[in-house]
């Protein structure tokens, strides 16, 4: 059973979508939503182009009319409906891509945060690595006094 409230070819009721269809600020987009019900209605209206150019060639002549019968109508149907499907791909293809960079760019502020912490991180390690450095560099000036006091300890 289908909720009547609910439209076929959007994922929202449809006073959401209609809502959505009068925004001016254009904050949200509906036009991936409506793609099937937009390529349906292209198909129809496809359809009717061919059938009535096949009832105009009949009207012109039996022959022509056979030949957009058999031959004519039906590439014109399918070239409309193929060229259809084509923009309509591109335009979903458009926003798919605009949405996987809202998805990519919230990825890279999640990497920026990761740098930054690593950044903080390595600034506390070679603060710690330049303290060790000057400790050895004390521990380095004081092994010779060291080994004065071994020698002297040694000749008593």
């Amino acid at each position: 059973m289908t909720d009547s409230s609910r439209d076929d070819t959007a994922g929202r009721p449809r006073g959401q979508l209609f809502r959505a269809l009068f925004d001016t600020r254009f904050s949200t987009f509906i036009t991936a939503e409506m793609v099937p019900a937009i390529y349906r209605f292209g198909i129809v209206v496809s359809a009717l182009t061919a059938l009535s150019s096949i009832a105009l060639a009949f009207r012109f002549s039996w022959l022509a009319g056979v030949l957009w019968a058999v031959v004519l109508g039906p590439v014109l149907f399918i070239a409309m409906v193929v060229t259809m499907r084509v923009a309509l791909e591109f335009v979903l293809s458009v926003f798919r891509m605009g949405d996987e960079m809202r998805a990519m760019e919230a990825r890279l502020g999640e990497v920026v945060r990761e740098l930054d912490r690593a950044d903080q991180l390595l600034g506390r390690l070679d603060y710690n690595l330049d303290a060790l450095q000057r400790r050895i560099g004390e521990i380095h000036e004081e092994i010779p006094r060291l080994a004065f006091w071994r020698r002297s300890g040694e000749r008593k």
